[in-house]
């Protein structure tokens, strides 16, 4: 075939372009019908794709290219979805150790005030009740195995803890005793020559007192003073 030569600058003729025109059209229906190869991803390439998440844009005509594309954003999926279940068992592991230690420290507390005839949980609720007011005891526990903390804070930190089952303590010697009571009770009729039933005096009738009175009453009997 005789190769023809064109002018530098010559426009090409309608034949050309038709020519040209029908080989861009063949060479874009070839390149659609390309089937991306998937390929299974191994550990070496997992690596890899993790360790250069960066990637310049995939061309959908290049098969290596859309299947490592494909590998890294699997890779990537599982990736997350580990940290997420690890996050989860690290999280009821902790839970399941805070509910450990704090029935440990209840029942040091507990053991303390056994002499005493008061609910089996008395020191639990206490503490409770204590952490809820106390931010400083909260901080305290959290603090309690933290290995950051220097040797000197780490004994403040255990002392204000032992502090607060002294606390514990104090509060439950504070409940009088209900048999010593009623033996209290028992005497003080005996004395008195009494035959009426053994037991507390009555209320007094709160209808009847002044309002300095029954301010009085309330807050010796129940901690507060009644409005009036």
């Amino acid at each position: 075939m005789q190769k023809q030569e064109i002018e530098e600058g010559a426009s090409p003729t309608g034949a050309e372009v038709d020519a040209l025109d029908k080989h861009l059209a063949e060479f874009d229906a070839a390149a659609t019908q390309r089937d991306p190869v998937e390929l299974e991803p191994t550990p070496e390439t997992v690596d890899e794709l993790l360790s250069d998440p960066v990637k310049a844009p995939v061309d959908p005509y290049d098969r290596e290219a859309v299947s490592r594309a494909n590998m890294e954003s699997q890779a990537q999926t599982r990736a997350a979805q580990l940290d997420q279940r690890l996050a989860a068992i690290q999280q009821r592991e902790y839970e399941r150790q805070e509910e450990a230690d704090f029935a440990d420290f209840s029942k040091t507390a507990q053991d303390k005030i056994s002499e005493y005839l008061l609910p089996p949980d008395f020191a639990e609720r206490f503490l409770m009740a204590e952490a809820i007011k106390d931010p400083l005891l909260r901080e305290c526990w959290f603090a309690r195995n933290d290995p950051t903390l220097d040797a000197g804070t780490m004994q403040q930190v255990r002392r204000y803890l032992s502090n607060t089952i002294d606390k514990v303590v104090k509060a439950a010697a504070s409940i009088p005793d209900r048999e010593a009571t009623e033996d209290r009770f028992a005497v003080v009729q005996a004395v008195r020559g009494a035959s009426a039933k053994v037991g507390p005096e009555p209320p007094p009738d709160l209808s009847k007192l002044s309002d300095a009175e029954l301010r009085k009453y309330t807050r010796d009997n129940f901690g507060y003073e009644a409005p009036v």
